[in-house]
């Protein structure tokens, strides 16, 4: 397969502001050389009025807008995409919305792309990534990373990994798991980064199959949920030196699915058949239901407040605090999502089945925005988000597209 067509465009022609409650959260803005910026939306003067525009020498700036004191027009300046500040990175901008930008396309002998991720955490990410990782099956595929622009990929695995299987990341290593279908042990591997063909054990699983891991930077420990038997399953742990066999830190009953996510202290899995969310702590125990009475809950993301997640039996994507409580619905997608990111201002997710990445607002007051529209695909869409842009894949190409 060749590169993923862009098929779609970015809809509408401008951008929404909702009110939350209490004060807005500052949105922090990608500049070109990588820093940030957290200008304003629009220039005001110290009573909050706009200033109408000008080009800092006290003429009129027509048709356009003043940001730093240069007249742009920010219905096509990538660097002021909409509002001042608002970088699309190496995305262009139409009519003041940023387009996605390809990083790479690793389409060669029909290569997958099975995860997808940053050197940020997928959980509530501090910074802007520099990296991008992901995993692909079929002739081709392997372990791989690039840069967040694209064109220096390094191939830290050419052993292709199984549908099943998922790439998290430290500071300087990469993990992943390829899934044996033959049964135990489940293998646990590690890349380092920016090291090509450097792929070495983490440790072994006793399990029938590992379902999802994540990168516990507290206790530096792979932490996943994996399948005993077929009624039992549970969360283990790998220490990062390699060669060991994984512990298990607790078993339960049910059916694993989706991804496991950490707050922290706690990890949160699911038991879709159930219709369960399930947390415990990091350091092992006992677990507590968080949330029951859930449509096959999956997609699981944490932004430091609140759990996201995707309810794909009704289509719709749901937030819960951290600590607990009734859930409330965000939103209601078209089709079941395949990725999920959340920040302090929207959730994100995609749709596989309609080639959308589409946004709404935390405060599950707003209504739904279709940011990216792509062509339907056969391959999960993965999204992942740092603090200016999102990531997601299509087919066998990653884009990357700043946040709204």
């Amino acid at each position: 397969m060749g590169r993923a067509a862009l098929v779609g465009s970015l809809l509408g022609s401008s951008l929404v502001v909702y009110a939350c409650v209490g004060d807005e959260p500052e949105r922090v803005v990608p500049s070109v050389d990588g820093g940030t910026d957290t200008g304003p939306s629009s220039s005001e003067d110290d009573a909050g009025e706009k200033v109408d525009g000008g080009n800092g020498n006290g003429d009129a700036c027509d048709g356009g807008s003043t940001c730093e004191g240069v007249c742009v027009d920010t219905s096509s300046d990538p660097e002021n995409c909409g509002r001042c500040a608002h970088d699309c990175g190496k995305g262009t901008c139409e009519s003041g919305v940023c387009k996605p930008a390809l990083i790479a396309d690793v389409g060669d002998g029909g290569a997958a792309i099975t995860s997808l991720t940053t050197d940020q955490t997928d959980d509530n990410p501090q910074g802007l990534a520099q990296r991008v990782f992901w995993s692909a099956t079929g002739t081709g595929g392997g372990v791989f990373q690039d840069n967040v622009v694209g064109g220096n990929k390094v191939t830290l695995s050419t052993a292709p990994p199984t549908s099943r299987s998922n790439v998290v990341v430290s500071q300087s290593n990469v993990f992943w798991f390829s899934q044996n279908f033959g049964g135990a042990p489940q293998p646990v591997l590690k890349g380092q980064v920016n090291i090509a063909a450097s792929q070495a054990s983490v440790g072994t699983m006793n399990a029938s199959f590992i379902q999802s891991i994540l990168y516990d930077a507290t206790t530096k420990n792979v932490v996943g949920s994996y399948a005993v038997n077929a009624t039992q399953h549970g969360i283990f742990k790998c220490g990062p030196g390699g060669g060991v066999t994984c512990t298990s830190a607790i078993t339960y009953s049910g059916q694993p699915g989706g991804n496991v996510a950490t707050d922290g202290t706690g990890v949160y899995f699911c038991d879709p058949d159930n219709g369960l969310i399930l947390r415990t702590a990091l350091t092992g125990g006992s677990s507590s239901s968080y949330v029951t009475n859930q449509a096959t809950p999956n997609l699981l993301r944490v932004d430091g407040t609140n759990l996201y997640w995707s309810n794909s039996g009704t289509k719709t994507i749901q937030r819960g605090g951290l600590g607990g409580g009734t859930p409330k619905q965000l939103a209601s997608a078209a089709s079941a999502a395949d990725g999920l990111a959340a920040d302090a201002v929207n959730v994100y997710w995609t749709e596989t089945a309609t080639g959308k990445l589409s946004y709404a607002p935390i405060t599950g007051a707003g209504p739904t925005t279709a940011y990216v529209t792509l062509g339907a695909s056969t391959v999960p869409m993965r999204l992942v988000r740092d603090t200016g842009f999102l990531y997601f894949s299509h087919g066998t190409a990653i884009y990357r597209v700043a946040l709204p």
